[in-house]
């Protein structure tokens, strides 16, 4: 069955389109951590120490340490990641499953960059 002029065109522009996804797939990440522990207790530090932390065009940065559940726009116990600072300590108030997030912000709204799951005890 011959495929028309219009259909190949229409398939190209679709390939052209996976390829700017697979781009920005393969961009470099803008936020790389670690945390010292995957257990802590209600209470006890969890040190966030950045291998990545990209700053172009005055990016800034949040810590925030909370439950699974919780949305992942809340702004509850937010830490700013002040520049030059590689790491920095949050403490969760309730046992659980509990995420350590990395919140960016660009253009006026803050959005998640990175997690890391963390399990904490009573």
């Amino acid at each position: 069955m011959p495929v028309s002029r219009r259909t190949l065109l229409a398939m190209g522009a679709g390939f052209a389109g996976m390829a700017c996804d697979l781009i920005q797939v393969l961009k470099p990440a803008e936020v790389s951590f670690e945390v010292d522990k995957e257990q802590a207790g209600v209470g006890e530090e969890v040190e966030v120490r950045f291998s990545i932390l990209e700053r172009g065009g005055g990016q800034r940065y949040w810590v925030t340490f909370l439950p699974e559940s919780a949305p992942f726009d809340d702004p509850s116990g937010e830490v700013e990641v002040p520049r030059g600072i590689q790491s920095v300590r949050v403490s969760a108030s309730s046992p659980g499953p509990h995420s350590v997030r990395v919140l960016s912000e660009r253009g006026g709204q803050k959005r998640m960059v990175a997690w890391r799951k963390v399990g904490v005890s009573p």
